[in-house]
């Protein structure tokens, strides 16, 4: 999914298709954004950090200190994160 929305910092074509997408590639290039991945070598934007592994405890973390809501994109970190808020059955 990261490689796929990276398009909107790495081809300054789309952000001219119209004002919706000139403001949604303005909040992509400014958001600070965790990539969970085992295989990604180089992250491909910037302002992109580039995690190994899933902590639900650092996702808690950076959840209290946030100043805006936070987003989980994709569906394998989704189902982590998930999975760490819901109780032991």
């Amino acid at each position: 999914m990261y490689e796929t929305l990276a398009a909107w910092e790495t081809d300054p074509t789309l952000a001219g298709h119209s004002a919706l997408t000139n403001e949604y590639a303005r909040v992509w290039q400014a958001a600070d954004k965790i990539v969970h991945s085992t295989t990604l070598e180089a992250s491909l934007t910037q302002r992109t950090t580039i995690e190994r592994s899933f902590d639900p405890e650092v996702v808690r973390e950076l959840k209290a200190a946030a100043p805006k809501d936070l987003l989980v994109g994709g569906p394998t970190i989704a189902v982590q994160a998930f999975a760490a808020e819901s109780p032991a059955q």
